[in-house]
């Protein structure tokens, strides 16, 4: 397991950092955990990042669980951020991935859950990635993938959820948001989202360009505050 705890009241206060090109592994059946909590500076404090080029994979039945919680104060502070890096269980282990953005942040983009490029993987296990936003303005979404893939190949259930926090005061404060996803499973996909507080497009789901290979997900939005706010928003090619 790796777990870490940020400190520093300014840019980068990551609990836990996977650099480019960094790989943990687990052969096996043993797992894979990561922690973290990021200081409480002002932008860019994830409570995990895993960045471009960097994996976590596991062999056989085990699994793999990250978690991430941010505490910063102003934008752009992450629960938990994969970008263009991937999460890949080659046998039957389950993948989860928890994400908190921050609830002292004032700004834009604390989500829970952050997802550009690269993807999630099982062979035959269960995904789970659940993301609740932080405070802000604007665009402080539960979970938000765009260009990315979630696959569990064979029956492996997938869920997706996603709350935006209700102390949000602007605009698209989207429980789940996702663009540009691919979504691959024999067995049940599950998306749910809520939206949070605000004036405007506060939805509980927006989707746009999806591809989806498999099973035709089971979909619930609720809407949050605020005009023209919608519990599913976008465009769902498969109802």
């Amino acid at each position: 397991s790796i777990t870490g705890t940020g400190n520093g009241s300014t840019l980068q206060n990551y609990g836990v950092q996977l650099l480019s090109g960094f790989e943990v592994e687990s052969t096996g059946t043993g797992n894979v955990t990561i922690t973290g909590t990021s200081g409480a500076g002002t932008i860019l404090n994830h409570g995990v990042t895993v960045s471009t080029g960097s994996s976590v994979r596991v062999g056989d039945s085990g699994a793999i669980e990250v978690r991430g919680t941010s505490l910063g104060t102003l934008s752009v502070n992450k629960g938990v951020e994969l970008t263009a890096s991937n999460l890949r269980a080659t046998g039957s282990g389950a993948i989860s991935v928890w994400g908190t953005g921050s609830g002292s942040a004032s700004g834009v983009l604390n989500t829970g859950v952050s997802v550009s490029g690269g993807g999630i993987s099982s062979v035959s296990g269960d995904i789970l990635v659940s993301g609740l936003g932080g405070t802000g303005t604007t665009m402080n979404e539960g979970v938000r993938m765009v260009n990315a893939t979630v696959r569990s190949t064979a029956l492996g259930a997938i869920s997706l959820s996603g709350t935006a926090n209700a102390g949000t005061t602007g605009v698209l404060n989207t429980g789940v948001y996702l663009l540009s996803v691919q979504l691959e499973s024999g067995g049940i996909i599950g998306i749910s989202g809520t939206g949070g507080g605000g004036s405007l497009f506060n939805h509980g789901i927006y989707m746009q360009n999806m591809r989806i290979l498999g099973s035709t997900p089971m979909t619930s939005g609720v809407k949050g505050l605020g005009n023209l706010s919608e519990d599913e928003a976008g465009n769902f090619p498969f109802l």
